[in-house]
């Protein structure tokens, strides 16, 4: 078995972690301009830097406290949830809570359009 010195394993290790590292770094900042461009085109407006270290950082629901889940499909996976008419960011919350409050939204929005209709029309 050949000898291996060990101060040159040690710089090959530091170079190969610093790769690993940079390599790290580049998936996240891809996946951090991946994110951005999608809440852009959706509308949402705020601090996308602070919106992205929330969306990283938290591992719980807003509103049911459930355990997020990877992926992109499924109740448990993040959501950024935001009001659609000012385009305002709320919280990060799982999808089936997202899906819910959307439901809510509009169905705030047609009662409130309703009484509307029906104090114009008196």
């Amino acid at each position: 078995m050949p000898y291996k010195d060990p101060i040159v394993a040690r710089e090959k290790s530091k170079i190969r972690s610093k790769r690993q590292w940079e390599r790290d770094k580049n998936k996240i900042d891809y996946i951090k301009r991946r994110r951005t461009n999608s809440w852009k085109h959706a509308g949402i407006k705020g601090d996308y830097e602070e919106i992205f270290q929330l969306y990283i950082n938290q591992k719980k629901c807003y509103d049911c406290n459930g355990i997020f889940t990877d992926g992109k499909k499924g109740k448990n996976c993040r959501a950024t949830d935001h009001h659609h008419p000012s385009g305002h960011f709320r919280h990060i919350i799982c999808q089936g809570c997202n899906t819910n409050r959307g439901k809510m939204d509009r169905l705030r929005s047609s009662i409130c359009l309703e009484i509307h209709r029906h104090h114009l029309l008196k």
